[in-house]
């Protein structure tokens, strides 16, 4: 529709009465272009609110997902911490036990063999 004679924009009218209440707001808004620039700069602000909006959410999405890795990350060293300090009981009970063990037969060796330290004493015996 750019048309700017005047029989043929008479011809439409004629033909579609409705077409000359938009043609009128058509014409009114072309002659005013500050009002053509006011309008799209009403949409662009619109448009530059919006996008600042989803640029915020997609940030916050991933902040949210970075958020989230980490505390996988925590929980999955909390525990291997567990596990290390258990592994280290286990250890520690077990070298009690050991040293235990170790100073009873020592015990048992000498009661069972008293001869033991007459072999530490006179080498030339043996």
């Amino acid at each position: 529709m750019c048309m700017d004679e005047p029989e043929a924009i008479i011809a439409l009218i004629e033909n579609y009465p409705d077409f000359k209440a938009m043609y009128e707001q058509v014409y009114e808004i072309c002659r005013n272009i500050e009002e053509v620039m006011g309008m799209f700069s009403k949409e662009l602000r619109e448009l530059d609110r919006n996008t600042v909006q989803l640029m915020i959410d997609e940030m916050q999405e991933e902040l949210n997902q970075e958020k989230r890795k980490v505390e996988q990350k925590e929980q999955q060293l909390s525990l291997e911490r567990e596990k290390a300090e258990q592994e280290r009981e286990k250890r520690s009970r077990r070298g009690k036990k050991q040293s235990r063990n170790w100073r009873i037969s020592g015990r048992h060796t000498k009661k069972r063999l008293p001869g033991l330290q007459n072999l530490r004493g006179n080498p030339e015996k043996y």
